[in-house]
């Protein structure tokens, strides 16, 4: 069973995500990718993205088998949601920075990201059958915020 992912003292990502302007309405259509993976270098971009669609960052490593397969699991979501969110894949050995901006202790590790802000799902594999639910609830609280847009899965 997953717990959540505790965020107290995370760094505030707010000031970067907010230069983006205002959140896309009516599920207009966004450059990018499903999935990309994230690096200190695009987490700028990352956090622009997730004002028009809400992105899910996955914190995993090939050393945990547990943490791939969650995000193979998660990517597939992406995919099959046809750009209603981006997945963004956190290496944690080969992007530190980001894990300890995220405060993340334990993979595997899920952090939403709407607007800039982070929201955190879980810490440790929920079961598969949890996952849809999870981005559903995600994509119901995103829209509450007019985050509607869609990714038209073009690669960078």
């Amino acid at each position: 069973m997953s717990q959540p992912l505790s965020m107290y003292g995370a760094i505030d990502l707010a000031a970067a995500g907010s230069a983006s302007g205002a959140a896309s309405a009516g599920g207009d259509a966004v450059p990018g990718p499903f999935s990309v993976e994230a690096t200190a270098a695009n987490l700028q971009s990352i956090l622009e993205t997730s004002a028009r669609v809400p992105v899910v960052a996955v914190f995993s490593s090939a050393r945990s088998e547990e943490s791939t397969a969650l995000a193979a699991r998660l990517e597939s979501l992406a995919v099959k949601s046809a750009g209603s969110f981006q997945l963004a894949k956190v290496d944690v050995d080969a992007a530190p920075e980001i894990v300890q901006a995220f405060r993340v202790s334990r993979i595997p590790a899920a952090v939403a990201l709407l607007q800039g802000q982070p929201l955190p799902l879980f810490e440790g594999a929920p079961a598969e059958a949890e996952l849809g639910p999870l981005i559903d609830q995600l994509l119901a609280a995103a829209a509450q915020y007019g985050i509607t847009g869609r990714l038209d899965g073009a690669q960078a």
